[in-house]
Parts: C-alpha cells; structure tokens; sequence
C-alpha cells in the first residue's frame, strides 16, 4: 500500500479517530499525540491489514487498544521507578493502608485551600474529572482552567513532599 492509497482509505477516518482520542486522553494535546501514535502504527502494519481495518469499528478499537497498551506500560514504568514491581500479595494491604493515608493527607489539603483552588482541586483530583468538565462547571475558559489546575497541582505536590520528607503539617 503506497501513502496515497493510506491517506485515500484512513485519512476519511481522522475526526471520528480524534474525538475518540480526546474522550480517552480529555486533553486536546494528548489526542494528538495518541492519533499521531495510532497513524504510525498503522502506516507500519499497513501491509498486514486486511479489508476489516477499513471500517471505523475495527479503527476504534484499534485506537483503545493502542491507548490501554501506552497507559500500561506508563503503569510498569512508574511501578519500576518505584521499585514496586516486585510486590507480593503481603504487601498488598500495606499499599492500601499508604494509599488511604495519602488520599485523606490530600482531601485534608485541598480543604486548606483558598475556596476556587480547593473546588478546582476536588472536580479534577478527587473526582477525576477531566479539564472540559471542569471549564463546564466552573464557567471557566480552557485554558484558564488548565493553567489554575497546574498551579493547584504544584501547590498541593510541594506540601505533600513537605509533609512526607519532614513529617510537617
């Protein structure tokens, strides 16, 4: 398949591939980056598709597939940064224990927080949503909810290092 025929059957493909990238990643630099990633891999098996992958479905799923796959091995390369790939099922619950202690050091900061950063900390940290959900209750632009969720990010992170390297609160 030559790049003319690549970009005659996939290209037609490319704004139902994004939004569905941006559903996965919520963030419109990040489903760049996955599209671009999905293209390569594509252009790189592209002697090996058959007719199936010329169908949106077949291309959805390929898409969520790729993005599992990065976000796993994302996981693997944090477990082994932290040198937590060897767990046993002993060190289990003192990983939930540590996990529950976190989670209620960073509830207990975020409600410190002046009343804007501590809403905007607990729609993006405690209730994981992503920064166009965030913009639609907080009657935000864009870009300002990015950048305030950044700043609350640094904020929240240098007191939890403060607290975990020292014990301060």
């Amino acid at each position: 398949m030559d790049s003319a025929e690549f970009k005659r059957i996939f290209l037609p493909y490319h704004r139902l591939l994004y939004r569905v990238a941006f559903q996965l990643e919520g963030d419109a630099a990040d489903a760049e980056d996955l599209i671009q990633d999905f293209y390569l891999k594509l252009w790189q098996r592209r002697d090996d598709l058959g007719t199936e992958a010329h169908n949106a479905e077949y291309l959805v799923v390929m898409m969520r597939n790729l993005y599992y796959n990065q976000q796993r091995a994302k996981w693997d390369r944090f477990l082994d940064e932290m040198g937590e790939n060897d767990l046993t099922a002993d060190d289990l619950p003192d990983l939930r224990v540590e996990a529950h202690e976190q989670m209620a050091l960073l509830r207990r900061l975020v409600d410190q927080l002046p009343p804007k950063e501590a809403k905007l900390a607990r729609l993006r940290f405690l209730e994981q949503m992503d920064y166009a959900e965030i913009q639609a209750a907080m009657g935000m632009e864009y870009g300002a909810v990015r950048t305030a969720v950044m700043r609350v990010r640094i904020k929240l992170a240098e007191q939890i290092k403060r607290i975990n390297d020292y014990g301060q609160n």
